[in-house]
């Protein structure tokens, strides 16, 4: 919300700086984004006068246009635009001035040069090339009431330029998207009072009644609409003080009914919309919701089509507005218009933030309905719009107002204790500062015994409970004004979450092994979701009702896809392995319940090891690299990871090279190469392997216990065992029963082998096997006696036999 000084000062006296306002505006909740000096950057910008447009001789779009500077003489500009004219005042840059380019948006010097074969000796400005908005369609014209013959040559800072605060508004405010609710806010900062504007005016016309009738079908979605008429009315260009309060606020002057429409939503916050009454068939106005398949052509040229939960504004034949977005192209407000109807309305702030951000229009009007206005402005507002139409078309306006407000409520009173206050705050404040403050805010005050009786404005709908109340008196008297006071009693001791302990520890191990961590959004794209789908997804992923980005739609049930995107912009800029990992919540749909929330691991490692100090020949990752990495994992964790051939097939996963990861015989995750399709849909070109943890299932598993041992006082003995036993068997079957041995430290497997020397169905297994005693050196007879007992614990549950090396 750009705010105006000059305009600010219409409804409160502002004593304060520019920069000490801003300051208090923040710590009271208005947050200034920035300060703003229009004019700071137009150095070598003048009013000028096109006197004379005459054709380019080599270009047919292009035309010379001699500009009037006054005392600095006649310069000739080449120019394009489609909207110059002889006798327009407008924004001449000089040679050295900096502007806005429209490509990337930089401020650039502007130098003399040659277009087609003509030297241009400076430019006729748009409002993107001065930083006024991002309009560059045609020129910037200053209106002839702005400026005279007087101005020529002049800065144009002079005519134009001044303090623009910036202000972000919190989406429970929506009296801060207007001028007059920033207003209210530094009267009540600075104990001014607020000048509110007149809303009287006078009505000569018959009854709007007569003229005009208005039924509300959906009253769900539109709580108030009312209605005036104005006939007689000439369409010109509106006074120069409002078009300068609108091009300071960012909006482009049109004609004197939009501007006045737009000054007062920018003035009071609320959306306003005039039609060509004479256009409107049946003189009959319904609000409903549209009938499916129904369209529209909007005021923008753009072509929707309607469904039925679109709330639309229509008379006895067509659709003529969609209500609170845009209005269409039919009713329009043109040059030849004489009577307008007025409409001030206040539509429900949910469905009109679904219809806009499925139409791609979230315009200033719907971004104010979002906020959910209080259906007592929209009268105030269209008195207002009729006082100012009256003085700037003339005309004569109907008597009353068509005013249906089927979501008419009594004011709530909200009840305020006093030691809530107290409470709360954590210091006294007594009756006077209390009804001061909120008196200062609009808000009416009724006594109790030891209670506030408190009725908020009808510009404040947020005010709901005490507490709203008691943070309207802090920010008022400053948080930087309350008492510091140490916490009273001890400080609870932390609650211990094992889910993010462990959620933690594994991003640190990971980012310390050397893989590089990606944080990705939790809502999918449909096509996303199909190019990764998962085993367990038997149900279509979650719809968001209201997505902030209309082609997010979707909770994601995996990480996949979008690693899979990381790893493929990555891995083509990437010489050596690349390791990325994310770590995030995926979400399972539940019948009629909120989704399950888990948290998962996904690490997709691939590339080729080049040849350097560590690697002598270069090779790609395979298999064993990442199953590696799963076993680093497990380490870490305090837990032994399994593997066996998965059930069923991973959709994304080469069958014959993969494997769940399992702990007690319950599946906690997979590894696997990823197939040659879903890289190709990637532009990955070498293997790529994919480890994935269900870490909310792992974290309850993990007994990681971090103690310090002393290093053994003993020496270990190591030998070589190898071992004949089905091709069936898993290796890890066999290390765990070695394993089971007191005096075995530690086992590694270092070969496997197939062939002659062994039967058909048989393989041999070799392990290196460390013995070690905590309180002795361990003697042969130890070692042999270890031996037998693991070869017979060996033969007796596998059937496994030492193999003969003779």
């Amino acid at each position: 919300m750009k705010v105006p000084l000059n305009w600010l000062r219409e409804y409160v006296d502002i004593t304060l700086s520019v920069e000490e306002l801003a300051h208090q505006l923040s710590m009271a909740g208005a947050e200034v984004e920035a300060i703003q000096n229009t004019g700071e950057n137009w150095e070598s910008i003048t009013v000028g006068l096109v006197t004379a447009i005459a054709a380019h001789p080599n270009a047919d779009r292009l035309r010379l246009v001699t500009v009037d500077n006054s005392e600095q003489g006649t310069f000739t500009v080449v120019c394009g635009a489609p909207n110059i004219e002889e006798g327009q005042f407008i924004a001449f840059a000089h040679e050295g001035a900096h502007l806005v380019d429209s490509r990337d948006g930089k401020r650039k010097k502007l130098r003399k040069s040659k277009i087609r074969g003509v030297e241009s000796a400076g430019m006729v400005c748009s409002e993107l090339e001065l930083g006024i908005s991002n309009d560059h369609e045609g020129i910037f014209v200053l209106n002839a009431q702005m400026v005279s013959e007087a101005l020529l040559g002049k800065p144009l800072s002079a005519v134009l330029g001044e303090s623009i605060l910036d202000i972000t508004p919190t989406p429970n405010r929506p009296d801060h998207n207007s001028i007059l609710g920033i207003a209210r806010e530094v009267a009540a900062l600075t104990g001014e009072s607020v000048h509110e504007p007149d809303l009287f005016y006078k009505m000569d016309g018959p009854r709007v009644e007569d003229r005009i009738s208005v039924s509300v079908e959906n009253t769900d979605l539109c709580s108030r609409y009312t209605a005036a008429v104005i006939s007689g009315i000439t369409i010109k260009p509106s006074p120069a003080w409002m078009q300068e309060a609108l091009i300071a606020s960012g909006q482009r002057p049109i004609n004197n009914i939009v501007d006045v429409t737009n000054f007062v939503m920018l003035e009071m916050g609320q959306p306003l919309h005039a039609f060509d009454c004479e256009k409107i068939s049946g003189n009959q106005i319904t609000v409903r919701r549209a009938v499916p398949n129904e369209k529209i052509i909007l005021l923008d040229g753009t072509n929707q089509q309607l469904d039925s939960n679109t709330l639309v504004i229509a008379d006895s034949k067509r659709v003529l507005a969609v209500a609170g977005i845009m209005g269409g192209s039919d009713s329009e407000v043109s040059n030849e218009t004489k009577v307008i109807l007025l409409e001030a309305a206040t539509f429900l702030g949910s469905n009109n933030r679904r219809t806009a951000t499925k139409m791609k229009k979230r315009t200033e009007a719907s971004q104010r309905f979002e906020k959910n206005l209080n259906s007592e402005l929209a009268l105030n507002a269209s008195k207002r719009a009729m006082k100012l139409l009256l003085e700037t078309a003339g005309g004569t306006a109907d008597i009353g107002h068509i005013d249906i407000h089927p979501g008419y409520n009594k004011k709530p009173r909200v009840t305020l204790p006093h030691d809530r206050i107290t409470q709360i705050i954590g210091m006294e404040i007594d009756e006077k500062r209390v009804n001061r403050i909120l008196s200062s805010l609009g808000f009416e005050i009724e006594f109790g015994q030891s209670e506030y009786l408190v009725s908020p404005p009808y510009w404040r709908s947020d005010i709901q409970i005490a507490d709203d109340l008691i943070e309207e008196i802090v920010r008022i008297i400053g948080y930087n004004n309350l008492p510091s006071q140490p916490l009273d009693g001890p400080i609870p001791e932390p609650e211990k979450n094992i889910l993010l302990e462990k959620r933690e520890l594994l991003r640190d191990t990971l980012a310390g092994a050397g893989f590089r961590e990606v944080i990705n959004y939790s809502v999918n794209s449909e096509l996303n979701s199909q190019l990764t789908p998962v085993t367990h997804d038997t149900e279509h992923p979650l719809k968001i009702l209201n997505p902030m980005n209309a082609e997010r739609t979707l909770l994601r049930t995996s990480l996949r896809s979008g690693l899979l995107q990381n790893f493929g912009l990555n891995i083509r800029q990437q010489q050596d392995p690349l390791g990325l990992f994310e770590i995030g919540k995926v979400f399972y749909p539940r019948n009629k319940e909120l989704p399950e929330e888990r948290l998962h691991l996904l690490l997709l490692y691939g590339g080729r090891f080049l040849p350097g100090i560590h690697v002598k020949d270069s090779r790609n990752l395979d298999f064993y690299d990442v199953k590696g990495v799963a076993e680093f994992i497990a380490g870490v964790l305090g837990i032994t990871f399994s593997y066996d051939i998965p059930t069923s097939p991973d959709p994304i996963l080469v069958n014959d090279i993969t494997a769940t990861i399992n702990n007690s015989e319950n599946a906690i995750g997979i590894l696997g190469q990823l197939t040659l399709e879903v890289t190709d849909k990637f532009n990955i070109s070498e293997p790529v392997y994919l480890l994935e943890l269900d870490v909310t299932t792992v974290s309850q598993l993990s007994s990681y216990n971090p103690k310090a041992h002393s290093l053994p006082r003993f020496p270990a003995v190591i030998e070589d065992l190898a071992v004949v036993t089905d091709e069936y068997v898993q290796a890890e079957k066999i290390e765990s029963i070695i394993l089971k041995e007191p005096l075995v430290e530690k086992v590694n497997i270092f070969d496997i082998y197939r062939g002659d020397q062994i039967e058909q169905g048989k393989k041999s297994l070799a392990y290196t096997v460390s013995y070690r005693s905590p309180d002795r050196t361990l003697t042969e007879r130890d070692i042999t006696k270890a031996r037998r007992s693991i070869v017979k614990e060996l033969e007796r549950e596998l059937g496994a036999r030492l193999r003969d090396t003779n």
